[in-house]
């Protein structure tokens, strides 16, 4: 597991690693949890347009909880892993 401080720029680390595993793997999607329905709102705006750019969207998907289901070939990335793993 590899943790930043608030405030370093997560987010932009998080879809930059979405954005290279998507190009790269041509199967899948990526699903980034988030520990907030607020949180998860901005960073799909934020980054709606990258996703347009990079031709992957529909393979990254934002979730506030980890209540989903995830294919053998996706890739999830937890933001805040603590508050997914705890409550």
């Amino acid at each position: 597991m590899w943790q930043l401080p608030a405030g370093t720029g997560k987010s932009r680390v998080i879809a930059t690693a979405a954005l290279v595993w998507a190009k790269n793997v041509k199967e899948g999607k990526v699903h980034i949890v988030t520990p907030s329905e607020l949180l998860k709102k901005r960073d799909e705006a934020t980054f709606a347009e990258l996703w347009g750019f990079g031709q992957i969207e529909g393979r990254v998907v934002y979730h506030s909880n980890a209540a989903f289901e995830a294919a053998e070939e996706d890739l999830i990335i937890l933001d805040e892993a603590d508050s997914v793993v705890f409550n």
